[in-house]
């Protein structure tokens, strides 16, 4: 992960930049994030424990429990918000 922010269009919007290689090819995935999302998954990623779970981890753990698994995710924008649905079959 890319940790250093950067610029966007807007004046002192940091933003951060992940980048996501295929094991076994050579595409690229860049996905941009504020700060909250960034932080959020440097947590994840570094296991840092959290005294309550974050979002990813609680829909996570519904998926699972529902005896599910995500088979496709579209996202749209929404008023200035990123609204992903979550198409889902049983596992």
């Amino acid at each position: 992960m890319d940790r250093a922010p950067r610029l966007s269009g807007e004046i002192g919007a940091a933003i951060y930049i992940v980048m996501l290689k295929e094991l076994a090819g050579e595409r690229i995935l860049s996905i941009w994030l504020d700060r909250f999302e960034a932080s959020a998954l440097a947590l994840q990623l570094n296991e840092v424990a959290t005294p309550r779970p974050m979002t990813f981890d609680l829909m996570g753990r519904l998926v699972e429990v529902a005896g599910a698994r995500v088979e496709n995710v579209a996202r749209t924008m929404e008023q200035c918000a990123v609204r992903a649905d979550l198409m889902t079959a049983k596992a």
